[in-house]
Formats: C-alpha cells, sequence, structure tokens
C-alpha cells in the first residue's frame, strides 16, 4: 500500500489502508508513506506527517481522530494572523494559550510543570483515569488540564478528576504524589469551583497563573509538538 499524497483526515487514510487487509489475506503488507524533506527546515510533507501523528495518539479513544485543520496547517507552514511564528521555537506568552487545542494544552502542561518541578514528565493516554500529566521531581505531581473558550472554567470535573485518580496512579507506579493541580487556559475560576477544590486539596490553576510561570519557564510550540509525539505513560 503507497499513500501517494496524504489525505488531512486520518480516518480516511486508515480506511485506505485497511482495504489491503481483506477477509483470508496470508502475505504480509507493507504501507508506504512518501514524505519530501528538506535538510535544514521542516518541509510541509514533515509538518503535515506530525500533525496526523498527533490527531491519531486518540486511536484508543471512542472518538473518531479529527481532520487536520487549515489553521493547525498554517500554524506550522505560516506566520499566523496574529504575528505568531507557530512553526519556530519562539517562547509562548499568555494569549498564545488560547489557541491551544486541548492536546496540545495538556502538553504544554507537562513541559512547563516538568521545569517547574525539576524533574521528568509524562503525557498519559486518552483513558486517563482522571489524570493528563505526571510529572516525577523534587514534588511527584498529578495535572488534570482542561482547555477552554470561557473565560470562566465553572466545572467541578477537574477537582473530582485528579482526586479520585490519586490511589489508582500511586498504587501502579509505586510513588506518593504530593500535589494535585487543576490547570486551565480560562481567565480564572468561579467562587463554586474554588471553594470545593479546597475540600479536596486540589491546586486551581488558571492561564493568569500560566502566564507568570512562562515568564520563568518558558515553553515554545516545538517543545509542545515534540512532546506530543513521544511515547504516552505505559504505552
Amino acid at each position: 500500500m503507497i499513500h501517494l499524497e496524504r489525505h488531512w483526515n486520518p480516518a480516511k487514510e486508515d480506511q485506505a489502508t485497511d482495504r489491503v487487509y481483506r477477509i483470508g489475506q496470508q502475505r504480509d503488507v507493507n504501507v508506504y508513506l512518501p514524505i519530501l524533506k528538506h535538510p535544514q527546515i521542516n518541509s510541509f510533507d514533515v509538518n503535515l506527517h506530525g500533525l496526523l501523528s498527533k490527531k491519531t495518539i486518540l486511536k484508543d479513544a471512542v472518538v473518531t481522530p479529527e481532520e487536520v485543520s487549515g489553521e493547525e496547517m498554517s500554524r506550522f507552514n505560516f506566520i499566523n494572523f496574529d504575528g505568531v511564528d507557530w512553526g519556530s521555537d519562539e517562547p509562548l506568552d499568555g494569549n498564545s494559550l488560547k489557541l491551544l487545542s486541548w492536546q496540545e494544552f495538556e502538553a504544554f502542561c507537562a513541559e512547563l510543570y516538568r521545569q517547574y518541578y525539576e524533574g521528568t514528565a509524562a503525557l498519559t493516554p486518552p483513558k486517563d483515569h482522571g489524570a493528563d500529566v505526571v510529572v516525577l521531581g523534587r514534588e511527584n505531581v498529578l495535572i488534570q488540564c482542561k482547555a477552554t473558550s470561557q473565560k470562566q472554567y465553572n466545572s467541578l470535573n477537574s477537582i473530582k478528576d485528579v482526586y479520585f485518580s490519586k490511589p489508582g496512579y500511586e498504587e501502579k507506579m509505586n510513588k506518593n504524589f504530593q500535589t494535585l493541580i487543576a490547570a486551565t487556559n480560562a481567565d480564572g475560576y468561579s467562587k463554586r469551583v474554588l471553594k470545593e477544590a479546597e475540600t479536596y486539596g486540589v491546586q486551581m490553576v488558571s492561564r493568569k497563573t500560566l502566564e507568570k510561570l512562562l515568564r520563568k519557564f518558558p515553553v515554545t510550540r516545538g517543545q509542545i509538538q515534540r512532546r506530543l509525539l513521544e511515547p504516552k505513560l505505559f504505552e
């Protein structure tokens, strides 16, 4: 099977590949994805391959991977409308956090808190049992990430998800997790959520807090994309 041109929808690519695996197939099947590369910069093909690989991260989830959008592709190949070169290694700022997808926001949190806690960080699989990021450092941390377009986050799910994930991760990893964090790219949390967080002992981190951390611990778009292509925890 040779894909002469990459389809921007990974589900359609998979459908085409599956046609080779017919009932009764006895011979080995090889799948080829020709990619044009440049010796010094990432080509259009390389950037598209990276985006498609990120989309197929959802292969174990219930949902079908989404098609690569024109906006996502432009982030890799062109200067965006807001003047940000999404394909470069320029540090992100607070305004950039609103433009991240939920997968990218999880990878951003992993990179940021890896630096902050001076250790290692890993993303969890789609069925993460309540924690999106695991950090092992001067403190062991579980993080639940919520990317939203709303200015204020008003759901208790992030608090309960990360709180009830703690026993399972401690047993599975044989580690004690001292810190639980719920992070969002919204400007803040409602009073109801903040009050509930105190009961569960969960730190609530909003975009304003993340902006402050970014000044000391810069994170680039390149780091986020590389993080998304790394194996997930326990995979």
